[in-house]
């Protein structure tokens, strides 16, 4: 029996291993590093959006005997965007190709963290409606980028993998942003803003370091 559990974890670690190890593909590399920096942007303007509402001192947004139905509305007009992104991603990615569609992605991201940084104002829920739409615009074409170039065998593992590593590294940056904060800080412009801010610089900064490695990407799809 203990050598069933030792040939079991050997196996487990040896996949685990394999699928990391797929990531010394540059392409798989750079689409493994975009899809976590865009999953956290997206989580970041999730997790923040009902505080920045509460900034927006709207009577009927406060109102808890209305908290499910704007809740659901909320939801519903992101699912839309959602929808729209998954419909759009087809046609995007025939005229932009894949790094053209995931900078469209990211600057849309990243303008709807902006938005919210800078100002405060009811015309930015907007944008934080649509927060679903870059992502389902790119989802479509990085799997079918990350398809070929992993083995059926693993290729379950290796997106289970990637979807823990994005939300490793979404726990991180919370942890990151708030490490400043006091405890039982009151959550208004003073602490909502800086995270926001915080964020938007990240976010800047992991980009441009992401996409200043775009160009050999760009050669290894053009040969494949």
């Amino acid at each position: 029996h203990s050598n069933e559990c030792s040939v079991v974890a050997e196996s487990f670690i040896t996949v685990i291993l394999g699928c990391f190890g797929r990531l010394r593909d540059p392409l798989l590399g750079w689409l493994f590093v975009a899809a976590v920096i865009l999953y956290a942007l997206a989580h970041i303007v999730f997790e923040l959006y009902q505080p920045y509402i509460g900034l927006l001192q709207i009577t009927m947004l406060d109102a808890t005997d209305y908290a499910p139905l704007i809740s659901g509305v909320i939801i519903s007009i992101s699912m839309f965007g959602g929808a729209l992104g998954a419909k759009l991603s087809i046609r995007w990615h025939s005229k932009l190709g894949l790094v053209g569609l995931i900078a469209v992605a990211s600057a849309i991201q990243l303008g709807i963290v902006a938005a919210m940084a800078v100002f405060v104002s009811p015309l930015v829920l907007i944008f934080v409606f649509a927060r679903n739409f870059p992502m389902a615009l790119v989802h479509a074409p990085v799997r079918a980028a990350i398809a070929p170039r992993i083995s059926r065998d693993q290729r379950a593992t290796y997106l289970s993998l990637q979807g823990l590593s994005e939300r490793i590294f979404f726990a991180v940056l919370l942890l990151t942003l708030a490490a400043n904060l006091q405890p039982a800080a009151p959550v208004d412009e003073s602490t909502l803003l800086p995270i926001l801010n915080s964020t938007l610089w990240i976010g800047a900064i992991l980009l441009i370091i992401l996409f200043l490695f775009a160009r050999p990407i760009l050669r290894i799809i053009k040969n494949s």
